[in-house]
Formats: structure tokens, sequence, C-alpha cells
């Protein structure tokens, strides 16, 4: 596969209109694509390859940027408002829920409308395959995918770190989720079960795995699971060789999750992955709930 045939248009032998060479048919008049091998592309939202970028940049970059923002603010909001607290107070408060939970909620908010406008006449394709048997038999079949995974792994890496004589540990990411959850449980079933998923798929694979598609389907899943699954690591525990092996021993579920949803896209669409990613995010939520 060239990059002139995925990153130019391809003109309809019928009625002579370009469209972008992912699309497996004419948008104006339904003739099939010239090169028979778009068809396995056929679940992709496709956009230009511009906007494809545009989503991953957002949804990756524009989340820390939105979040840095709305941190600073709320930041300097309470330091004002408390004159009196000293630099121990200010730590406790920004490791609270109560400041952690509005700045995820809110950046989580603005990212959605971003990455919806952004989306823009995709939205077509999202909503249709959010009515396909195949977006729900995908999905759900991803998620028992991750369900069993995360049972296998969970007994294999309780008895690996027993005989090292390890604990195990949430990694930094799970941890502040948890301690959101318990303060903030509706809101964050809504926000982390809902929005955050609708969000990671319209980055990582309507804009990242459509994008790496132009290259041929091993990159999508290649790229694509790579980056998912890094975006859950928190590079900061170098330099921290417990806090390090924890980051470590949490990343091949995140490697696997990124794989599966990437394979429900693949086949199933949009809703696929959105199912998949939902159903374990809520059901994560609820269980942190129980905790």
């Amino acid at each position: 596969m060239s990059m002139k045939t995925t990153f130019h248009s391809v003109f309809c032998p019928h009625c002579g209109k370009g469209y972008d060479a992912l699309r497996s048919s004419c948008p104006s008049c339904g003739t099939e694509n010239p090169d028979p091998k778009m068809r396995k592309f056929d679940q992709f939202v496709v956009l230009p390859f511009w906007r494809q970028i545009l989503l991953f940049v957002l949804g990756w970059m524009g989340f820390q940027l939105i979040a840095l923002v709305v941190s600073e603010i709320f930041y300097l909001s309470a330091a004002n408002a408390n004159p009196s607290w000293t630099e121990v107070d200010l730590a406790a408060y920004l490791d609270s829920a109560a400041y952690l939970g509005p700045v995820h909620f809110i950046a989580y908010a603005v990212l959605f409308l971003s990455l919806s406008l952004c989306l823009w006449d995709g939205w077509k394709k999202v909503l249709k395959s959010l009515a396909s048997w195949k977006t729900y038999a995908y999905g759900v079949g991803a998620f028992a995918a991750l369900y069993a995974f995360g049972i296998v792994y969970g007994v294999l890496l309780q008895i690996i770190l027993q005989a090292l004589g390890m604990e195990y540990s949430p990694n930094a990411n799970q941890g502040t989720l948890d301690l959101i959850i318990r303060a903030y449980p509706v809101l964050s079933l809504v926000i982390f079960g809902l929005v955050g998923p609708f969000c990671e798929e319209l980055t990582y694979r309507v804009g990242l795995f459509s994008f790496a598609g132009r290259f041929g389907k091993v990159a999508s899943y290649v790229g694509s699971t790579l980056v998912f699954a890094l975006i859950h690591f928190d590079f900061g525990a170098f330099g921290n060789p417990e806090a390090l092996a924890i980051e470590f021993y949490n990343l091949p579920s995140y490697l696997f999750a990124g794989l599966s949803l990437g394979f429900a896209y693949d086949k199933g669409g949009f809703g696929a992955g959105f199912v998949a990613h939902a159903i374990n995010n809520c059901l994560s939520v609820f269980a942190s709930m129980g905790e």
C-alpha cells in the first residue's frame, strides 16, 4: 500500500469526483473504489488525514493542556481564598478529590466538545455504527476478551508478585481515578464511564488507528496499541524503583486493552470500540464504588 494510494484522492470512474482513497466506494454515486483492498477499511470513520492527526493530537496533548489550565485556575483560586494555608495545606489540597475531581470533569467536558467539533461530518458514520448489530456483537466480544484477560493475567501476576515478595498496587492513573470515584460516584460514572471512552475512541481509533491505517493494518494495530498503553503509563515513576515496577506490571493490561479496542473498531466500527470501552470503564467505576 503506497503513500500515494492512501494520502491522495482517487477519482470515481463513473462520476469523476475525487474522494479519500480509504473509502471503499464513491460517496457521491456509490461506485466501488477501483482498488479492492480499500474494502477492508469499510468500518473506519474516514476523515481527511489532517483531521485524523488533529483528532489524535487534540485528544492526547489537548487533554493535558486543558487539564493544566483548569488545574492552575483551581490552584490559584484555592490559594487566594485561603491565604493562611501553608505549603503543606496546598499540597494536601492538590492530592484531594475536591481538586482532582473537578479538574478531570471539566477537562473531559471541554475535550468532548472540542473533539465533537473536529469530527464534524464524521458524526453520520459514528451514529450509523451505533445502529448496527455488528457494533454490539464485536463490542461485547471485545469486552469479554478484556475481562477474560484481566482474570487470567491477574492470577498470574499475583503468583509472580508473591514469589517476589511483593504486593499488587494499582498504577498512579488508577489510584487517582479511585480517589475521585469514591468522592463523586455519579459524575464519575458519566465522565469516566461514558464521556472518557467516547473521547478516547475518537482520539486513538478514529484519529490514530485510522491515520496509521494509511500505512497498512499492521501499523494501525502496533501504533495505536503502543500509544494507548503508554498514555496510561506514569513516566514520572522513573527514579522510584517501586513505583516503576508498579507501572510496568500494569502495562500489559493496557496493551491488551489497546489491541482489543483496535480490533473492535476495525471489525465493528466506532460503536463497537465505544461499547467495549464503556462497559469496561463503567464496571471499573462500579468496582471502585464498592471498595
